[in-house]
């Protein structure tokens, strides 16, 4: 009817609406007009006066008989919240980010050495300089700081409202999983080095079960996240870096589900197909031929920071210190600084066998156990039915809208 309002709740308390609104007139020509209000706007300008007890009775009476009083009184301790007066006190650090500010520190320390831009020997753009020598120290204070910022990442995961929309909660468990895999690989066997580099050997069954527990979720997770890209509702995707609009957020969904198991399945393969003795009796020879005996290492461990200061950015955005489009330079930026030197040497492995000839030393000794286990086979029916489940959810989901 003509003056009426909706979407209150979904406004004050960014959840899905509640009810779908088609608008519908018995006049001729047929027309109407809605105007929309944002949050912001709607604090600017309303007194906190006009949010009384009868305007809450008329809340009440509306949501009744959909269940949702509870979402009422959600929405009413929130107007309670933005009506006190706001007092000069000094807000108390959390506990989160103590330890996220404690992990970001103690991981730029432990890197501040290697970070040398410019260009290799070879030519090519470098961040951080791979070929440095590493020691054992430096290697155990790169991976403490690595296993800071994944039990940091966890914490922030633990901070996400229970109403949080799940585009804003799928990416924020995934860089937590993610963070966790990848602190693993850095600490153990996994990261390519002679045993002194390594704290835990994930070929032993105790290494095997903990890698399992952290990678299965993961895998998990990087589906949920490609159908909600594709599928998923919009509430909550102004927090995500990148996600300017549906095509740029399927765009960096499907970039980091492909890279991620682009990175995690040749070194995870090994673990349930290959031994450890094999494994290092490949894998060093081929890094130290090359001259970056820590390649695996540090592709790993910078690749933690890359997720860890996103997950920054990503809370940043959601709490409007930064806009969209500086959330969209963010994300962007910490790429290059973070993944460019693997991505030149994925390159050179790849395509310039004759200054990197990373594959020829290790006789193909990953591709064949991936090529033996049918694991691009596997991966690509996965994707697809990932894909195309998706898109029927999408398709359905329109037409029960309309």
């Amino acid at each position: 009817e003509t003056g009426n309002s909706f979407g209150e709740l979904g406004m004050f308390l960014d959840i899905p609406r509640a009810h779908s609104i088609r608008a519908s007139s018995s006049s001729s020509p047929s027309s109407s007009m809605v105007f929309s209000l944002s949050r912001e706007v709607l604090f600017d300008v309303v007194d906190k006066s006009v949010f009384n007890e009868e305007y809450f009775s008329m809340l009440k009476a509306q949501y009744r008989d959909a269940g949702m009083l509870d979402k009422v009184k959600e929405l009413e301790q929130y107007l309670q919240m933005k009506s006190r007066p706001s007092k000069n006190t000094v807000k108390a650090v959390s506990l989160h980010s103590t330890a996220s500010i404690l992990a970001s520190g103690w991981y730029l320390a432990a890197y501040q050495s290697f970070f040398h831009p410019g260009f290799d020997k070879d030519g090519f753009v470098q961040i951080f300089d791979y070929c440095q020598p590493l020691s054992v120290d430096a290697s155990h204070q790169i991976q403490l700081s690595c296993a800071l910022l994944a039990i940091s990442g966890v914490m922030g995961f633990f901070r996400l409202t229970p109403n949080a929309p799940p585009s804003r909660k799928l990416p924020f468990a995934l860089a937590s999983i993610i963070t966790v895999v990848l602190a693993l690989i850095v600490c153990s066997s996994l990261n390519g080095m002679s045993e002194e580099y390594w704290q835990i050997d994930v070929f032993s069954g105790i290494g095997k079960a903990i890698m399992t527990v952290f990678y299965l979720p993961s895998v998990w997770l990087l589906a949920s996240n490609l159908d909600g890209a594709i599928s998923g509702p919009k509430a909550g995707r102004h927090s995500v870096p990148g996600a300017l609009n549906q095509g740029l957020n399927l765009l960096n969904c499907g970039t980091i589900y492909l890279m991620v198991n682009a990175s995690l399945l040749p070194l995870i393969i090994p673990i349930y197909a290959s031994t450890l003795i094999v494994f290092q009796g490949k894998m060093i020879p081929a890094f130290l031929s090359v001259g970056i005996p820590a390649v695996n290492f540090h592709a790993f461990a910078t690749a933690i920071g890359f997720v860890c200061f996103l997950q920054l950015v990503a809370t940043l955005q959601f709490e409007k210190k930064i806009s969209q489009e500086s959330g969209l330079v963010g994300f962007l930026s910490l790429f290059v600084l973070f993944n460019t030197d693997a991505l030149v040497i994925f390159y050179k492995s790849n395509f310039r066998p004759d200054i990197f000839p990373l594959v020829e030393f290790q006789n193909n000794y990953i591709p064949d156990l991936m090529q033996q286990n049918h694991i691009i086979e596997l991966f690509s029916v996965g994707t697809a039915a990932i894909v195309l489940n998706a898109i029927r959810k999408g398709i359905s989901g329109q037409s029960t809208k309309s």
